[in-house]
Order: C-alpha cells, then structure tokens, then sequence
C-alpha cells in the first residue's frame, strides 16, 4: 500500500484503489496583488481560492484539449482532400 505523506507516527494510509486521481498538494509563488485579485474573486463566487485556481486549470486543459481535437480533425479533412483528388484524377 503506499504511504500517505504525513508525520511519522500518525498510521494513516492510503488504501488502494480509493481513488484514481487522489489530490496531491503543490504550493505557487504569486505576487500579492495577484493572490488579492484570486482571493477576491474567489469570494464572489463563495469557493476557496484553491477551488477557483483548480478550476481555471482544469478549464485551461480541456480547452487545450479540444482545440488539439479540432486540430485532429482539420488534419484528417486535408488528408482526405489530398487522397480524393489524386483518386479522382485517376
């Protein structure tokens, strides 16, 4: 099983197979009017900031994602034309 990071001594550990995508901790360094300007608009929206900086990543990915879908599919449009035409002219 492995060993959930906390003091030594405390017996907790992770059990295997709870879950596939366990949060893990990472700390950013931001300037603080950057921290304010996240702290604030976190409040607006009644979620931490931590939930509000996951949230942004998490929308940042999957648009990232998607637009790497589109591409997928533009390069398959082109190939087709390609291979069409020269089937066409022959």
């Amino acid at each position: 099983m492995p060993e959930c990071r906390r003091p030594r001594g405390s017996g907790r550990r992770w059990e295997a197979g709870a879950d596939a995508d366990p949060m893990i901790t990472t700390s950013v360094r931001l300037p603080k009017s950057l921290l304010g300007w996240v702290r604030r608009s976190a409040a607006t929206q009644h979620v931490r900031p931590s939930v509000l900086i996951r949230q942004w990543i998490e929308q940042h990915r999957d648009a990232a994602e998607a637009e790497g879908t589109g591409d997928l599919a533009a390069r398959v449009e082109r190939l087709e034309r390609v291979v069409f035409r020269d089937t066409r002219a022959s």
